[in-house]
C-alpha cells in the first residue's frame, strides 16, 4: 500500500513506478505518498517529497552524545532553509552548505537547481559517509553534487573565494561558533556572494543572538528577518521543534 511505501523502500518503489511505464501522473502520486521525515533506525531509505522535488535520504546510524555532537538529526532550521534556498539562489550557482548534517537543505536545493554545483560539508566522518550515500542514490541532473570535510571552526584554504552562495542551518550553538561560522562564510564566498543562514530563535540556541553583529563586523551588507512558519514540510518532525518556534533568516552579501 502507499502507506507502507511511505515507510520503507521509497527509492525502489519510485524507481519501479517509473520503469514500469506508468503515467507521469501516477508516478507523481506515488512519489507524493512517499513522504517521511522520521529518522528511526527501523527505516532504510526515506523518500522526501517537498518544495516540488523528490529526494532520497539514508538514515544516519548514530546518536548525539554531547552538546557539540549535533549532526545526527535534522534540526528545525533545515526545513526553513530548504524552502528558501531554491527561491533565493540562482540555479546555476556554486553553493556550499556548511554543517550539512543529514543534508536536507543542500539536497533539496540540488534537486531543484539541476545545474551548477553544490558542496555538502560537515566535519564528522559519520555525517560525511551518510551524505555520500545520499548523493549516490539521488539524481541531480546536471547539478554537480559533492561532499567534502569542512570544519567551519578551522576551514581549509581550498574553499577560499570559491562559492557564489553559502548556506547553513542551525550551525550556531555558542558564541564561538557564531564568530567562526561568519568568518568561514566570508572566506568561502566570492565578492558579491550571498550568505543565507537560518538560526533557531535565541531562547533555544546559545550564540545565535551574535550572528547579526558578526556579519556586520565582517563587512557584509544585509539584514535578518524573523519568521514563524507553521506548515513547512518536515518542520513538525524536526528534532527539538515546538509549535510556534521562530527562526532568524540571515541574508547577507559580501562587499
Amino acid at each position: 500500500s502507499l502507506s507502507v511505501l511511505a515507510r520503507r523502500g521509497a527509492r525502489h518503489a519510485a524507481t519501479r513506478a517509473l520503469d514500469d511505464g506508468r503515467t507521469s501522473d501516477a508516478a507523481a502520486s506515488l512519489l507524493a505518498a512517499v513522504v517521511s521525515a522520521s529518522e528511526s533506525d527501523d527505516d532504510d531509505d526515506e523518500g522526501l517529497v517537498a518544495y516540488g522535488s523528490a529526494v532520497f535520504r539514508r538514515t544516519l546510524r548514530g546518536r548525539q552524545r554531547s552538546h557539540s555532537d549535533v549532526g545526527f538529526c535534522t534540526w528545525p532550521s533545515a526545513p526553513v532553509l530548504a524552502s528558501l534556498a531554491p527561491r533565493e539562489i540562482p540555479a546555476g550557482a556554486r553553493v556550499l552548505e556548511l554543517g550539512a548534517g543529514t543534508g536536507l537543505a543542500g539536497l533539496v536545493f540540488a534537486s531543484r537547481a539541476l545545474c551548477g554545483a553544490v558542496t555538502l560539508s560537515d566535519r564528522k566522518g559519520a555525517c560525511l559517509a551518510n551524505l555520500r550515500e545520499a548523493v549516490a542514490v539521488n539524481d541531480f541532473g546536471a547539478c554537480d553534487v559533492s561532499v567534502e570535510r569542512v570544519d567551519f571552526c578551522a576551514p581549509p584554504a581550498s574553499i577560499a573565494a570559491s562559492y557564489d552562495a553559502v548556506i547553513a542551518a542551525d550551525c550556531v550553538y555558542s558564541p564561538e561558533t557564531a564568530t567562526a561560522l561568519v568568518k568561514t562564510v566570508r572566506t568561502a564566498l566570492k565578492p558579491g556572494g550571498l550568505a543565507l543562514v537560518v538560526c533557531a530563535e535565541t531562547r533555544v540556541r546559545f550564540g545565535s543572538e551574535l550572528v547579526e553583529s558578526a556579519f556586520t563586523e565582517a563587512g557584509f551588507d544585509g539584514h535578518v528577518e524573523t519568521v514563524t512558519p507553521h506548515a513547512l514540510p518536515f518542520l513538525a518532525e524536526a528534532a527539538g521543534y515546538a509549535e510556534g518556534m521562530s527562526f532568524d533568516v540571515h541574508r547577507w552579501r559580501l562587499k
